[in-house]
């Protein structure tokens, strides 16, 4: 099995995934989504709250804020593998939330209160050092921050009017989209076969020009071209990139109606050889994500092959019963 980036950005990524089945295919897809660990708010202890909001939807906007992780020196762990009995810097980042509108040197009527105004407790490592262990992230590009106006500062929360405040203390875990989707580090994630088209080089010489142009320009993306010499050629590039397949298909029938059994143009799909698109929110890097996926289902056909391996060492060992399940 292999990977091939064809495209990179911030926040997504296109890859070829090659010398794989559908079923590993879906089965990473499946596996970036759910069980690729990020860090998220998880605990919301409310000390004052008098917003529009009520405590559980706020504590439920929170939740879903996306966090990135940025202490590389130390590895958060999960709350399940961690020995403290509730919350500790092991397994935990620490948050503050205290705006209010209206207060000292305030005169504003309103106040939107936004992921920017969240407060991370960082580690003391002495001397002065402080590091700053995760922060929130207001857009999950730099592009789309740039773009933005200068009144729009992050992820809203909540917007108060004079005289109201909030004063939150969070707690931020890792975990899984399994357990809950505000873990899940991918907005979308989905795979297509690669779909390879061809040419009926005979057919196509029956063809007049402006049969052969129609036929070019009725396939979108410009996968087919039409050359100077008027023969009519495919680009492999934009066909390994694109998903063309409805549109191929309908022109495959199309052609093949009106030239008889033998068509013109074909397509065919792939069956060990997808065309991956993923997107981030940001919480962690595409290129990243798609990493840890790979490892996460390594490590789940590695435990598969102990278990199996200690089952068929186990009823070795006891020796196989009548009618019992034998593995071989």
């Amino acid at each position: 099995m292999k990977v091939k980036v064809t495209e990179l950005t911030e926040d997504s990524i296109k890859f070829r995934l090659l010398n794989a089945n559908r079923t590993i295919a879906n089965a990473l897809r499946r596996v970036m989504v759910a069980e690729v660990p990020t860090l998220a708010i998880h605990h919301v202890e409310i000390e004052e709250n008098n917003s529009v909001l009520h405590d559980e939807f706020l504590a439920h906007r929170l939740g879903l804020i996306p966090l990135r992780y940025l202490d590389t020196s130390k590895e958060l762990k999960m709350r399940t593998e961690c020995d403290c009995d509730g919350a500790c810097p092991q397994c935990c980042v620490y948050i503050e939330l205290c705006v209010e509108c209206g207060g000292e040197n305030d005169f504003s009527s309103t106040r939107v209160v936004t992921s920017r105004d969240l407060q991370f407790r960082g580690v003391d490592l002495g001397q002065g050092q402080i590091i700053k262990r995760a922060e929130a992230v207001h857009f999950s590009n730099t592009s789309d921050e740039t773009d933005q106006r200068p009144s729009d500062q992050g992820i809203r929360i909540v917007k108060l009017a004079r005289g109201q405040k909030i004063k939150v203390h969070c707690e931020a875990f890792k975990g899984i989209g399994k357990e809950h989707a505000k873990w899940s580090p991918a907005v979308a994630a989905a795979f297509i076969p690669l779909h390879t088209p061809k040419i009926n080089p005979l057919k196509v010489a029956e063809l007049s020009l402006e049969q052969r142009e129609e036929l070019v320009e009725s396939l979108p993306s410009k996968v087919l071209q039409l050359d100077q010499g008027g023969n009519v050629t495919i680009d492999k590039r934009i066909a390994e990139t694109t998903d063309f397949y409805d549109h191929a298909l309908d022109l495959a029938n199309q052609w093949k109606a009106n030239q008889g059994e033998e068509p013109v143009f074909s397509v065919t799909e792939s069956t060990d050889t997808f065309l991956f698109t993923v997107e981030t929110n940001g919480s962690i890097a595409p290129g990243d994500l798609v990493l840890q996926g790979l490892d996460v289902l390594r490590q789940k056909l590695t435990n598969l092959t102990l278990a199996l391996d200690d089952l068929k060492q186990s009823q070795q060992n006891q020796g196989a019963m009548d009618g019992a399940f034998t593995l071989q």
